[in-house]
């Protein structure tokens, strides 16, 4: 984790697994003035951080293609979104090589995003993933990772997802249309 200072900004590298030693040592004896006292002080300064670089459009975002994960950083986006997925993490570092395309994105060195996508190479991509972070959120993150994935398959005839019913918004304001006649079916050993 680090603290700099960049221009009069702060910047927080991995907030979320900071420390106060580190946030003592970073800030040079104004750890009594900013009030941080304990883990959870550092945590919240960190999120109050994050937040005002959001409002302020300095957060830096990093949007990524790679299909290179390491387990943890799977496993901690998994299960932020409470998907049993996260629990065999193993298996998703091996699912993300083996698929087509994998869009992600970074605070830092913390993964906040993802999307992958399966595809026969020229007419059928469907999209197997989209997750963002729970604190991440309503920020854009999902719909530009959805405009990212549209643009690589946009001369394929059919682009495909599953939804969940309370997300069936967000896909149709992103220009997905409910299928007709259709019925997602599954076999599934969770």
């Amino acid at each position: 984790m680090a603290f700099m200072e960049n221009n009069g900004k702060i910047i927080i590298d991995n907030p979320i697994k900071s420390t106060i030693s580190e946030a003592q040592e970073a800030f040079a004896g104004l750890s009594d003035e900013l009030g941080l006292k304990s883990e959870e002080d550092v945590i919240e300064l960190c999120r109050d951080v994050r937040e005002k670089m959001w409002e302020n459009n300095n957060a830096v975002i990093e949007y990524k293609s790679s299909k290179i994960f390491q387990s943890e950083e799977l496993k901690n986006l998994f299960l932020s979104v409470k998907w049993e997925s996260g629990q065999y993490p193993e298996k998703l570092v091996e699912a993300m090589k083996n698929s087509a395309t994998v869009f992600s994105v970074w605070d830092y060195n913390r993964l906040v995003g993802l999307i992958n996508v399966l595809d026969d190479g020229i007419m059928t991509a469907y999209i197997h993933f989209l997750l963002v972070d729970p604190e991440y959120q309503g920020k854009g993150i999902g719909k530009e990772l959805l405009l990212m994935t549209k643009k690589k398959y946009k001369d394929y005839l059919r682009i495909v997802l599953v939804s969940d019913d309370k997300e069936i918004g967000f896909y149709q304001n992103s220009g997905f249309d409910i299928g007709k006649n259709t019925t997602a079916m599954f076999i599934n050993k969770f």
